[in-house]
Parts: C-alpha cells; sequence; structure tokens
C-alpha cells in the first residue's frame, strides 16, 4: 500500500483563442480534461482516468519514464502502448479493457477473424526493447491527418 502523503493537485488554466483575456482557471488538470472532454469533445459519457503504473509508488514514476503516457490512441478505447509497462497495462485491463499482443492482433485481421471496426475497449501491446530507447511513445511517433470525406 502507497503511504505517502497525496500531494495537492497542480492548478491548470486553459486559454481559449477567441477569448485570450479571460483565461479559465482549474483546481487540478483533471477538472480541465474533465472540461474539454464535455465541452470541446462534447462527451457524454463519464471521464475515466487511468494513471501510470496504476497510480502504485514507484511503478507510476518509473513507467512514466518509460513512456506509459505517451500511447496512441487508434480510436475512442483503443491505444497502443509499449509491453514493459505492465502496471499501466493492468490499470487498463482493472478499467475494462482487454489487452492483445499486436503480433496476434495482425493476424486475427489478417485471417479475418477479427475486424477493425468491432475492436473495443482494446491495449495493443508493442513490443518496445528498441523504440523506447528512442525516448518517445507511439502518440510521439505519429502524426495528425486531415482526410478529405470519401467521394
Amino acid at each position: 500500500m502507497d503511504t505517502r502523503k497525496k500531494e495537492e493537485g497542480i492548478s491548470a488554466i486553459q486559454f481559449k483563442k477567441k477569448d485570450i483575456t479571460n483565461p479559465v482557471h482549474f483546481d487540478n488538470l483533471e477538472d480541465l480534461l474533465i472540461d474539454v472532454s464535455k465541452n470541446d469533445l462534447k462527451s457524454t459519457d463519464k471521464v475515466k482516468f487511468i494513471y501510470s503504473g496504476n497510480s502504485e509508488f514507484p511503478f507510476d514514476v518509473r513507467e512514466q519514464w518509460t513512456d506509459s503516457c505517451n500511447l496512441l490512441a487508434l480510436k475512442e478505447g483503443v491505444v497502443v502502448g509499449y509491453d514493459r509497462n505492465d502496471k499501466t497495462l493492468q490499470a487498463f485491463i482493472k478499467a475494462g479493457f482487454t489487452s492483445i499482443h499486436v503480433k496476434d492482433l495482425l493476424q486475427q485481421l489478417e485471417d479475418e477473424t477479427i475486424n477493425i471496426q468491432d475492436i473495443q475497449n482494446t491495449f495493443i501491446v508493442m513490443p518496445s526493447a528498441e523504440l523506447s530507447r528512442a525516448r518517445g511513445g507511439f502518440h510521439c511517433m505519429s502524426m495528425p491527418l486531415l482526410r478529405n470525406p470519401a467521394s
């Protein structure tokens, strides 16, 4: 059991482009993220936080340094992350996600035993022995694309 004293959250300020002189203040980062989810992304679902290292000391800090917070969301409820972050993966499983190794997923897609549209609440596990040495996770290795609607 982690007996460390809980530290006070770090306050956050959000500046909006349309009204830069009137920032919104939040008591902590979680409140800011909830606000963004509801007001900017129009989410009606309850926001659920999954913490690095399953919020267990010292794993929370260790796994942050091995990019457990640098996941790539492929779509809502589907993320890609490194295999070396065991406690973070456990936190996702505890939150209702399933995990699948990328090699197994690719085989199932190739065999057509699974359909991309049917994948939900899944943590796709990628090997990290060499990738994580470069100090970056999947989010850092991605690039946002703006696509034209299909004609």
